[in-house]
């Protein structure tokens, strides 16, 4: 029902000063019935009535919703000002364009590394060792450990559940296996150096962070105590997509 008065509030108007001059002229007739001259008359309903122009906006108020038609006589006023200006029109979008933007791509690096939380299992019992030296030296080398220390600090651990150990991203270059028809092209099994990221972890990482491999196994908590052993690397799910092209077969 509102919404269709906002929209024919014009008709609506019309109707209003319509029905105030009906009132105007039956007061008119009607003193001039009483015995004044026409020009009296008129004179004289007027004062009556009071300034026409004031009534008529008075009763306007009461069909209107003020926030609502104070906000589309901002926009149309807003829009015929843009209109005359297009330089600062253009200028003002692509101010706004860039602001949005800058915004919108700042909060979703600050949600995805400081307010997201990290994707493992009771991310928010997670807690990182850091160490303080009498020097007060910062940085990485706060939170580096040995793994002869990560060794120690898990055996005399008494407060936490579990102690995992994760190295800082590393670059490296290896050789990786060839699938057999690209071998039988190359002759060799060993494909050339290429270069990749990798991670070394303890052998529960995986387990307590309560990640499953989608193929393959993977670490057991035997791994790092046997001497000569073969290392194992598990895969990124994005690198066997995009280097193994998603094969099943390469475990």
């Amino acid at each position: 029902m509102w919404l269709k008065q906002l929209f024919s509030r014009r008709r609506l108007y019309g109707d209003l000063s319509e029905e105030i001059r009906e009132h105007l002229e039956e007061k008119i007739d009607e003193l001039a019935a009483s015995g004044m001259s026409r020009k009296e008359a008129i004179a004289a309903a007027h004062r009556q009535f009071g300034n026409i122009t004031l009534i008529e906006e008075d009763s306007r108020t009461v069909w209107q919703w003020p926030s609502i038609e104070n906000f589309l006589m901002d926009v149309r006023y807003g829009l015929r000002m843009l209109a005359k200006s297009p330089i600062f029109t253009v200028v003002a979008v692509l101010t706004l364009g860039f602001g949005i933007g800058l915004n919108t791509t700042l909060f979703s690096v600050v949600n995805a590394v400081a307010l997201k939380p990290v994707p493992v299992r009771d991310s928010g019992r997670i807690v990182r060792l850091e160490r303080w030296f009498a020097n007060n030296l910062h940085g990485d080398s706060q939170y580096a450990f040995s793994y002869e220390e990560f060794r120690y600090f898990a055996g005399q651990n008494r407060v936490f559940s579990s102690l995992i150990a994760t190295s800082f991203p590393l670059r490296v270059t290896a050789s990786l296996p060839l699938d057999p028809a690209a071998a039988r092209v190359a002759k060799t099994l060993i494909g050339p150096p290429e270069n990749a990221t990798v991670q070394l972890v303890s052998e529960n990482y995986l387990a307590e962070a309560g990640a499953l491999p989608a193929l393959g196994r993977g670490f057991r908590s035997d791994e790092g105590e046997i001497a000569g052993a073969d290392p194992v690397a598990v895969l990124s799910y994005p690198y066997w997509q995009t280097r193994f092209g998603s094969d099943p077969l390469i475990l």
